[in-house]
């Protein structure tokens, strides 16, 4: 699927906007002005028309703008008109609510689950921050390569989602009182291992079309990266293994981890 721009951004109490209306056109934006001026602002809440908390990891009553005085961020509304060529234009957004204090999304006025905004706008930043990508652990560089492979294959932040509930269940079996129901278990590892399997398969095929691009332009003056994925199903899905192969492989290390997973209390 072909990116789909940004024709018009709307902002009602986003950070230090108390009202915006942009209209971005067909081409290129660039952003210019003085320190403060709410360029970075104006980046993060495009960055909230994708499932999570934007290019900061700000929570809503943060992201609202907030004047001297008040206790928290107002909540706020970030819009989008987004798409044009061939299919006719779709609008976007993603609200907090006044009273809960939860986030909304809507499509064309209907309300959404955040990750159906992938439909529609497929969002990829890479910030100073992103330092710690080469600093910290592993789980920071798969959030990011994941956020890759949602721009590339939207149902993979289904994927992500299942699988990451499925192991916070089967987390708190495993820590609970008394023995943890074996069926019980033996359900939520299968769907850990189901959606485990699509993510690795997904992210290899990510990383193989980075690796196709970064070698199309080898001839440029710029140095060259060679790129693999670590881990025993990822390795998997690199090597060609079929997804039941994975699926099966990743089941049993969880099964087998059972009593290191409970007595760490992690998975």
């Amino acid at each position: 699927m072909p990116a789909a721009p940004i024709l018009h951004l709307s902002l009602v109490d986003f950070r230090s906007y108390e009202r915006l209306d942009l209209d971005c056109g067909q081409g290129a934006v660039f952003l210019h002005g003085r320190n403060g001026a709410g360029k970075t602002n104006l980046l993060e809440a495009i960055s909230w028309l994708a499932p999570g908390r934007g290019l900061r990891n700000a929570t809503a009553a943060e992201a609202g703008r907030r004047l001297p005085g008040e206790p928290k961020g107002r909540p706020f509304t970030v819009s989008a008109l987004v798409g044009g060529g061939v299919d006719d234009p779709v609008r976007v957004g993603t609200a907090v609510d006044a009273v809960s204090g939860r986030r909304i999304v809507r499509i064309e006025g209907e309300g959404a689950q955040p990750g159906r905004l992938l439909d529609h706008l497929r969002l990829v930043w890479l910030t100073p921050q992103h330092d710690r990508l080469f600093l910290e652990g592993g789980a920071e560089r798969r959030r990011f390569l994941d956020r890759l492979v949602y721009a590339d294959r939207p149902h993979h932040a289904h994927q992500v989602a299942s699988y990451e509930k499925a192991l916070r269940e089967r987390l708190r079996l495993l820590t609970g009182d008394g023995p943890a129901d074996p069926v019980w278990l033996n359900g939520l590892e299968a769907q850990a291992a189901q959606a485990g399997a699509e993510m690795a398969l997904a992210r290899a095929a990510t990383l193989a079309a980075l690796s196709r691009e970064i070698d199309a332009r080898r001839d440029r003056p710029f140095p060259t990266a060679r790129l693999a994925l670590s881990g025993p199903a990822e390795q998997a899905a690199q090597d060609g293994a079929e997804r039941d192969a994975i699926e099966a492989a990743i089941a049993e290390g969880m099964k087998r981890s059972r009593p290191r997973d409970a007595a760490a209390g992690r998975a």
